[in-house]
């Protein structure tokens, strides 16, 4: 691939987003910052590394004269609680063990994959459903037929990697620019 088909290949996944989608999931961010509830937001591996990034954004670059945050908190972020978990119960629990603990139903939960197939991305969405805790994703065209069981959904049109991952970057800095207007 040349740096051309590079380029290409990022706006035909840009291009393939569905703006009712990414209103919708705005949307819904924006509400929580008018309440007392948190985001709760994780992912693995690049997807953990773009969590920690939207917490950043969500929590401080939003903030500012006349505005609230979204309230962000990175579970992928929880190193001792979350290998607690991969090592005392199992790797599936590693975020749904800590979202029991510490989420409340008027909370939301933020999944970052490009699968979403991972066993804990999945039983993290499993137990947000069962605990009323509203469900959000950004996945990349392998997770097409898990997002339909998400409250909030967005779908990345591409199976790479590299670029799905650059896109849910620009999601991230998406929604501190529609947060900040």
């Amino acid at each position: 691939m040349n740096f051309q088909q590079y380029l290409e290949e990022n706006a035909s996944a840009h291009a393939s987003l569905d703006t009712e989608q990414v209103r919708s999931f705005s949307e819904h961010l924006k509400s929580l910052s008018s309440s007392e509830s948190i985001l709760w937001i994780a992912g693995n591996g690049g997807a953990a590394s773009t969590a920690s990034h939207a917490v950043a954004d969500f929590n401080k670059t939003i903030s500012g004269v006349g505005r609230q945050t979204i309230k962000t908190i990175s579970i992928t972020e929880m190193t001792s609680l979350t290998t607690a978990f991969a090592n005392d119960v199992d790797f599936n629990s590693t975020i749904s063990g800590p979202l029991a603990l510490l989420a409340r139903g008027k909370d939301s939960l933020l999944v970052i994959s490009v699968s979403g197939k991972s066993p804990n991305i999945l039983s993290a969405l499993d137990f947000a459903r069962e605990s009323n805790i509203k469900t959000m994703c950004i996945f990349g065209e392998a997770g097409r037929a898990v997002s339909k069981d998400v409250d909030f959904p967005i779908v990345v049109g591409s199976e790479d990697y590299q670029i799905v991952e650059n896109v849910q970057l620009f999601l991230v800095h998406w929604i501190v620019k529609f947060m900040k207007q």
